[in-house]
């Protein structure tokens, strides 16, 4: 059965703008999301990986957590310094605000230029949260490539503004997580990643 869409209005000029301003918000927390579960399931791993089956075994079993979940087990792993902390779980309340209903809410429904003004201010605002906080774990990431001895590799396999992207992601990175005293006891024995 085919849709007749006509019977929609047209978007307006201001409308076609933040739907586009939403996709980039989501565009982003994607790849955030991406980089807090890699940190999560090898940076800050409880398990030791020998294998490169290992790790993706690792990622899978982490994969399947949602945002929330995966913050927990962090929290578990690494000792989190406490104004990062209150930033991660400010960054997950608002991207569960955004992803499950931001636009249902009649501010923020996109059908007033009010509306519109309003969305936009608060996806600016969500888009700086995701920024910083996906740098503080793509930093724990470059760091881990390092004491791998991958870094090199990875970072001519990707395209010059990935480079560029990493590098100053390097550049700007502080330690806001460390491992947990028994952790880092434990990998010392097996020679494990010490950050």
């Amino acid at each position: 059965m085919s849709r007749d869409f006509s019977i929609y209005p047209e978007l307006t000029p201001s409308q076609n703008k933040i739907l586009r301003e939403i996709g980039l918000t989501f565009f982003s927390l994607q790849g955030a999301e991406k980089a807090i579960q890699f940190c999560v399931s090898l940076v800050f791993s409880d398990e030791e990986a020998t294998t490169g089956q290992d790790i993706l075994s690792m990622r899978d079993s982490d994969r399947r957590k949602t945002l929330g979940q995966l913050i927990k087990v962090l929290q578990q792993r690494a000792e989190i310094q406490a104004d990062f902390k209150q930033r991660i779980n400010e960054f997950v309340q608002k991207r569960n605000r955004f992803v499950h209903g931001l636009f249902n809410e009649p501010e923020y429904s996109l059908g007033t230029e009010e509306s519109i003004a309003k969305a936009h201010d608060f996806l600016l605002e969500f888009q700086q949260d995701i920024w910083n906080v996906s740098e503080v774990f793509m930093g724990y990431n470059v760091l881990f490539s390092k004491v791998l001895g991958v870094e090199e590799q990875i970072m001519n396999d990707l395209p010059e503004h990935g480079r560029k992207h990493l590098e100053q992601t390097w550049d700007n990175f502080s330690k806001t997580m460390d491992f947990k005293a028994p952790v880092v006891a434990e990998a010392k024995r097996n020679k494990r990643l010490i950050l």
